[in-house]
């Protein structure tokens, strides 16, 4: 199984990619929006795991451009946050992604991540 993790801090970046790792998953980081869009246009992914505290694009635009260049990552995207403000809480009900709370505990993630890919 192959993961994109796109956060743009790099430590909670590395944790996320250690944790994929060691459950089995081939991982690609990306540490913008733009660069997660870009890899999505090249490779097939099973799941993304993406930080809702874009610099580069709203959460809005970046989920609808990644769908966009990879159909299959509908309904496959894990969103992770420290804080939610009230667009962004509307936005997981409209999209129906799973979120999960930074800083968060590997058994708890891995548990929404077999929700998505089993």
């Amino acid at each position: 199984m192959k993961a994109l993790a796109i956060d743009r801090n790099r430590e909670d970046l590395n944790i996320l990619c250690s944790v994929l790792l060691a459950y089995g998953f081939s991982v690609d980081k990306a540490s913008d929006s733009h660069e997660a869009i870009a890899l999505a246009s090249q490779n097939i992914y099973d799941l993304a795991i993406a930080d809702m505290n874009m610099e580069t694009l709203d959460l809005r635009a970046f989920y609808v451009n990644l769908i966009a260049r990879s159909p299959a990552l509908a309904g496959r995207v894990i969103l992770m946050a420290e804080t939610l403000e009230q667009s962004s809480e509307n936005f997981i009900l409209e999209t129906t992604c799973p979120l999960v709370r930074k800083p968060f505990m590997a058994i708890e993630f891995l548990k929404v991540v077999d929700g998505i890919v089993a």
